[in-house]
């Protein structure tokens, strides 16, 4: 059963041996393939088979340095699209520098109209190594890729603070499909005034480009993103903002408290507060806080007064 399996797979990565780590790498050359014959079975079973492959992974990562000699050669002989994605995720666990060049070279197998998103620009970004920057730049502007590889080759050049990533982020600029993604660069990378407009119109529309842009900055810890989540708290679409003063409290609330609780006090004057902003004024507390619940109490209608109630109680007022 899949549970047999998963116990089976902790022990061996508890065993910590180069035997255990054979298994595993084994295990995962042989279901890599097994993945395109699931077109016929149920969700629940594709499911499990995607959760043994993503367990058996982290064992393997837990090798770390150790794996790492078994997990380019997976890699390098991979001949299936199932076992290369394979390999690329096993090497992105492990995050070991060797990694590098095998990546590089890899992105050849995402040449062609059909090819598959493996992975690979994504794993080049989070090991954040200047010598990928070449490579990804030629894969964003190879017209030979699929749309949608070249933009995971330009949003990974946005980590490097380099003019040929400036560069090749300004030239795909000027193409439709990469409105957002060149957005997200620039304005990290240098903070363009037109880039930011662009992610602002996103924000505040909300929908499918909100989500994406959202995703991006949820990546990586950086200033700008900061003022970015702040200013989408009074300006965004009313639907992301929860998501967005989650991110603060995540990423950023050592110097983003005091202006995230300001933006909630602000919004909080109305009858048709939003419910989040009443749970987290009861979480917040103080003085303040207190007031506008108490305040709120008066205004609300009977559905919503326990809310209210209970974040008000929760704020620890005498009153």
């Amino acid at each position: 059963t899949p549970q047999d399996r998963r116990e089976v797979i902790e022990t061996l990565k508890r065993r910590a041996d180069r035997a255990a780590m054979g298994t595993l790498i084994a295990f995962l050359w042989h279901v890599g393939v097994a993945e395109e014959m699931f077109s016929d079975n149920s969700l629940e079973q594709r499911a499990t088979h995607k959760e043994l492959v993503a367990t058996a992974i982290d064992a393997a990562a837990a090798f770390g340095g150790l794996c790492y000699p078994a997990a380019e050669r997976f890699l390098t002989r991979a001949d299936t699209p199932a076992r290369r994605r394979r390999g690329v995720a096993l090497i992105r666990a492990l995050r070991d520098p060797r990694a590098v060049t095998p990546l590089i070279d890899a992105l050849a197998w995402e040449v062609g109209e059909n090819a598959p998103d493996l992975g690979i620009a994504a794993a080049l970004e989070e090991l954040g190594d200047v010598r990928a920057i070449d490579a990804l730049v030629a894969a964003a502007m190879d017209v030979r890729r699929p749309v949608g590889l070249r933009r995971n080759a330009a949003e990974a050049l946005a980590i490097f603070d380099d003019p040929r990533s400036v560069e090749t982020l300004n030239s795909l600029a000027k193409e439709g499909e990469f409105r957002l993604v060149t957005a997200y660069g620039l304005f990290r990378l240098n903070g363009d005034a037109d880039a930011l407009g662009r992610i602002r119109e996103a924000l505040s529309a909300g929908g499918e480009e909100c989500t994406e842009v959202l995703r991006m900055v949820a990546k990586w810890t950086h200033p700008r993103f900061e003022g970015l989540l702040l200013e989408g708290l009074r300006s965004a679409d009313p639907e992301v903002r929860p998501r967005l003063y989650a991110m603060l409290k995540e990423r950023y609330w050592k110097s983003a408290q005091a202006q995230a609780e300001a933006a909630l006090l602000d919004a909080a004057g109305v009858p048709a507060v939003p419910d989040w902003i009443v749970t987290e004024l009861g979480a917040m507390g103080g003085e303040e806080a207190a007031k506008r619940l108490g305040k709120l109490l008066e205004l609300v209608s009977a559905e919503r007064w326990e809310l209210v109630a209970t974040a008000y109680a929760r704020t620890g007022d005498p009153r």
